[in-house]
């Protein structure tokens, strides 16, 4: 590609003549990034856009580029854990192990887990990390969360698209597939947390958030347990989704500091969708199939939230919102 020829489907012109060394450097990342989400789901995103389009101002594109690393990956200036330290607490029932009840109350480290790792992290484990609120401020407490991948399957060294899907639809017999086979569970995941995807311009995590911090504004601190289940469009990562059921299991537990609302929870995600032919293939086409079996898409992959909320609904930034 010459300098100055348009982005392959952009309509932006690379302004390489006027660009530092690392600013070609952003702009070259962004372009990848973009170029590749645009082979395999047939969508420039936006982002990628505005990074390029950006790069001819250094303040723009550093705005830009921010904007574009919070959509696409983790926040670098994410606050991290609530505080530097936890207490284990178990669910208190019959289910939980020996070793794990040993830990019910015990103090640790974030930076120093105990063997079996933090809360959530050893197989099926359902205890909680509680911050450890000693000597903190309640003054100096503002509202956020950040969101931590425990554990996910890895992705296949393969991965399908909106055809390959139907390929399978025609040829598989209806057997079903799982996300991490078909190489798109870490791209669902990221969806999951970063994109826009409601009629509120949330993100799943956004809206759980949101969610929770309602539920618990009734409730008394401590432990709680819950669910959810709600149908999100996934048409613009992989047109073969579209409409999908994202639920989850919740274990968490919250404590209050002032005019503050303090949480963590683990959710255990579980994705669900059945693939039809998304794109009548028989009329596209112009001749006849064998006739198609829907199969089952399935995913899963834990995670833990940690959350500062005001206890005030009418103050605060994460609510639930209704239609």
């Amino acid at each position: 590609m010459q300098s100055g020829d348009p982005c392959p489907e952009t309509n932006v012109t690379r302004p390489m003549t006027s660009l530092s060394d690392q600013r070609q450097s952003i702009f070259a990342k962004a372009h990848m990034a973009g170029f590749r989400h645009y082979l395999r789901t047939g969508v420039f995103p936006q982002e990628a856009l505005n990074v390029m389009e950006a790069t001819q101002s250094d303040a723009a594109m550093k705005a830009a580029f921010n904007a574009f690393l919070a959509k696409t990956g983790p926040q670098e200036d994410s606050p991290g854990h609530i505080t530097g330290k936890y207490i284990w607490r178990t669910r208190g029932d019959e289910k939980v192990r020996p070793s794990h009840a040993a830990l019910e109350g015990q103090v640790f480290s974030w930076d120093n887990p105990p063997a079996i790792g933090h809360p959530g992290e050893d197989h099926n484990c359902r205890c909680m990390a509680e911050p450890h609120l000693e000597g903190i401020d309640p003054s100096k407490l503002k509202e956020f969360y950040t969101e931590t991948l425990i554990h996910a399957p890895r992705d296949g060294e393969d991965t399908w698209g909106t055809l390959r899907m139907l390929e399978h639809y025609f040829r598989a017999n209806g057997r079903p597939v799982t996300l991490e086979e078909i190489g798109q569970l870490n791209a669902v995941i990221r969806y999951t947390q970063y994109e826009v995807i409601d009629e509120h311009g949330q993100s799943i995590t956004d809206r759980v958030v949101g969610d929770f911090s309602d539920r618990i504004r009734q409730m008394k601190p401590g432990p709680f347990a819950d669910d959810f289940s709600r149908e999100y469009d996934f048409e613009s990562l992989i047109f073969a989704h579209g409409e999908s059921t994202v639920a989850g299991d919740v274990s968490g537990t919250f404590s209050k500091i002032g005019s503050f609302l303090i949480f963590t929870i683990v959710i255990d995600y579980k994705f669900k969708d059945v693939f039809f032919d998304p794109v009548d293939a028989q009329q596209l086409f112009g001749f006849e199939f064998e006739p198609g079996i829907p199969y089952p898409v399935t995913g899963s992959w834990r995670t833990r939230i940690e959350a500062v909320v005001r206890e005030d609904r009418e103050k605060s930034k994460y609510r639930y919102k209704e239609k």
